[in-house]
Formats: structure tokens, sequence, C-alpha cells
């Protein structure tokens, strides 16, 4: 039992729970009465009981209140990191954003294609001994013998793709890609891959994809 529980408890003994007694059982208390003013006193012990208890109903109405935030607090989830996946045409491109205080630290997207149907690393179609470069369109994924041809630069593309993502995500507020929002529709323990897929499931983009992962 709490010290202010026992105070609590005393008090209404004391200042309420006596004054009772006498109104309701005057014989009890006769003896004393002929000694002392007992009305009076009686009178300002139940006021100041009520008034105390109204304090203490305060200050437990108080405690509570504060306790409930710093609850709220705790169950704010702290993100440190988001880890996605761009697909451009027939490779996938895998990306990691850290992040603090809601802010973006770093972004790092691998120089390396992975296959979207297995999701190994895929080699260029002239040596099978290297993994791709940024540079070269032409693919092929050792494990399932999956071909890409991506024009352009595929790697900077999706480095640029994976960038602008990013940061819809940690710097928008209160749309439904926003990372709050994205945190809030998680089901079950918050990872930085689930708020990835949490983003592909609201996010209509082809780009945004999971099949860099298992």
């Amino acid at each position: 039992m709490s010290r202010w529980t026992i105070v609590s408890i005393i008090l209404t003994v004391v200042l309420i729970g006596i004054p009772t007694a006498a109104n309701f059982y005057p014989p009890i208390f006769a003896g004393i009465a002929e000694r002392l003013p007992l009305n009076i006193i009686l009178t300002w012990m139940a006021r100041l009981g009520i008034f105390s208890l109204g304090l203490l109903g305060g200050w437990w109405a108080r405690g509570w209140s504060i306790d409930q935030v710093e609850s709220d607090d705790c169950d704010e989830v702290a993100v440190s990191e988001i880890e996605g996946c761009i697909q451009t045409d027939e490779s996938c491109w895998r990306g990691s954003a850290e992040i603090s205080s809601d802010r973006i630290v770093n972004i790092e997207l691998e120089n390396r294609a992975y296959c979207p149907n297995c999701q190994t690393v895929m080699y260029d179609g002239e040596s099978s001994r290297s993994s791709v470069s940024g540079e070269i369109g032409l693919w092929e994924c050792p494990n399932c013998s999956h071909t890409a041809f991506d024009e352009g630069h595929p790697y900077g593309d999706a480095e640029k793709l994976f960038e602008r993502h990013i940061r819809q995500i940690v710097e928008s507020e209160g749309e439904e890609y926003s990372l709050e929002n994205l945190i809030d529709g998680i089901n079950g323990d918050v990872t930085p891959r689930r708020i990835w897929k949490q983003y592909a499931s609201v996010i209509d983009d082809f780009n945004v994809s999971m099949n860099c992962f298992p």
C-alpha cells in the first residue's frame, strides 16, 4: 500500500468518519461533548475532510494524466532506418536510408542489381564472375537464368527514384504515405523493411517494389 493511500485513509477516517459517526451515534460522544464545543469541531472536521479529499483527488488525477502522457510517448516508435527496393524494368535495386529525429541522415543504394524473380544478385551478360555495374544494361541471373536489359543508366535512375520516395515518406505530413501513418498501418513489429512494404501497399507506383527481398 502506497504512502498516499495510507494518508488518504487516515484523513477520511479522522475528518469524515468521526463527524459522521458523531451525527448518527451521538451517545458515543456525549461525554466529550460536555467538555468541548463538539458541534463546531465536528463541523469543521467534516469541511476539512471534504476539502482534503478534493485535493487528493486532484493530485491523483494529475498523476494519472502525467503517467498517461508518458505512456503515450513510450508507445511512439523511433524509426532509425528504412530499407527499400526500386524496380527499373527487369532489374531491382536495394537501398537503405538512415533516419534520426524524423530527418534523413543518409541515403544509399547498392551498386548491384537483384533478380526480381528469385532475389539473386545478377551478373553482366559477358562475365559470370563479376556483379553488375550501374553502367551495364544487359544482365542475367545465375540462379534462374532471368535476363534483363535496361536502357540508359539504370543505377543512376534507381538512385534518384529511391531518394525521391524516401523524402516523400519522411518529409510529408498528413498523407497516407507519410511515415507516421505508415507506422500506424503496420500490424506487429515495425521494421525498416515493413515500412517500405506498407508504403508499397498504399502508393501506386511500379518502381516501388518488394522484389529485392525474399
